[in-house]
């Protein structure tokens, strides 16, 4: 930050000077205190003078120290800022889940107290119909009966009068007997003919009655019926929006699992891309030691075909010994083939595995190293020279 030297020097050396005055007053009223006997000393006062360089170098500490103060404030702020949303977020989550387990539980009290109410409301209506129905049986037995002791009483009464007449013929003439006989017969036969039409219109009343019973069941039925219709469309319609509800609930927790699950799909492959570069990273340059090595040995070994010798050695033993154990455990994938270099210890051991050509299948690839570690402890031969060259080798393993 540029100071000007006339706008920070000249106050800072004005103050410097106030001050120094200030404490000049204040040794000499200090001094006025001191015993009148003693003779009055000159007092040599130091003075320190401080060059504009000094003074903008210690402005320049000040303000350091201010912006790193600032600074620090800052970030704490920061955190608590980040402290307190966190904290909030995590609030408003859970009020959320208790929000919709609340709601879901009132949904499923309401639902059962609602079929509670329907069914109360259903047996109530039966009951109610069950006693409709008896006491109107009751009330057609009662009329029948009645009309049937009223017929009854009448034609006993007849029968009576009947007799009566009978009697009283026999005390008259056999003309007034004839008369009368005929006059009887007459009346026997209105008296006949009234009883059967009031039988008839008793059967008639009868049927217009049950008729009537069979309409107001019907209509009853029929009425029983669009109520049981009403309330099941009802009902329908809450468990749809029930299981819209629980859907919305699903979708929504599907997308917060898939959101997470592409957060952990990215940061394996992140990791895994990075262990992938390490791989291929320790595979180079145990490939440049080990061609470094062969180098060397075909520099200092006078003996070219005994070195072919076990190399080829070496090579029939990977074919026909390692190979074979090693793709017993690797994954089938038709058409794949993937080269790695196995990294030995003495006896068989494998103390690592990296890819150096791909297959173009990362998963195959993965097999193929979980399947040379799983073979471990590969065979060993016996030959010292041989066991030599197989410490580290690249094996090519394709699928079957």
């Amino acid at each position: 930050m540029p100071i000007r030297k006339q706008g920070v020097g000249v106050p800072l050396a004005l103050s410097l000077l106030f001050h120094m005055l200030l404490l000049s007053l204040f040794a000499l009223h200090f001094d006025s205190h001191q015993s009148l006997s003693e003779p009055l000393q000159p007092e040599v006062m130091e003075a320190v003078v401080m060059d504009e360089a000094q003074i903008r170098a210690e402005k320049k500490r000040l303000e350091a120290i201010h912006e790193a103060e600032a600074a620090a404030r800052k970030a704490e702020l920061a955190v608590q800022r980040e402290a307190e949303a966190e904290a909030i977020r995590r609030a408003a989550e859970k009020e959320e889940k208790l929000r919709t387990a609340a709601e879901a539980r009132q949904k499923a009290e309401d639902e059962a107290k609602q079929q509670a109410e329907l069914e109360a409301h259903r047996e109530a209506e039966a009951e109610a119909i069950r006693r409709a129905a008896d006491e109107e049986a009751k009330i057609r037995t009662a009329a029948e009966a009645r009309q049937k002791a009223e017929a009854e009483a009448k034609r006993q009464a007849e029968l009576e009068a009947h007799r009566e007449a009978e009697a009283e013929s026999a005390r008259i003439s056999k003309e007034e007997a004839k008369q009368r006989a005929a006059a009887l017969a007459k009346q026997k036969a209105e008296f006949e003919a009234k009883r059967q039409a009031e039988l008839e219109a008793h059967r008639e009343a009868e049927a217009e009655s049950a008729r009537i019973s069979k309409e107001e069941e019907k209509q009853r039925a029929a009425a029983e019926a669009k109520q049981k219709a009403e309330a099941e469309a009802k009902r329908q319609a809450e468990l749809e929006a029930h299981r819209e509800a629980e859907e919305e609930v699903a979708r929504r927790a599907g997308e917060e699992a898939k959101r997470r699950a592409a957060s952990k799909a990215k940061q394996k492959a992140e990791a895994e891309a990075k262990r992938q570069a390490e791989l291929e990273a320790q595979a180079q340059h145990e490939l440049e030691s080990e061609e470094k090595r062969m180098t060397e040995q075909k520099a200092s070994n006078s003996k070219p075909d005994t070195k072919t010798t076990t190399e080829e050695a070496a090579r029939d033993w990977i074919s026909n010994k390692i190979r074979p154990k090693v793709e017993r455990f690797s994954a089938n994938s038709s058409g794949r083939s993937c080269t790695v270099r196995v990294t030995m210890l003495p006896g068989g051991g494998v103390q690592n595995v990296s890819v150096t050509q791909s297959s173009g299948d990362e998963s195959f690839d993965r097999s193929v190293q979980a399947a040379v570690l799983k073979a471990s402890p590969l065979p060993w031969p016996d030959d010292e020279k041989v066991a030599e060259e197989l410490k580290t080798f690249s094996l090519i393993v394709k699928s079957k």
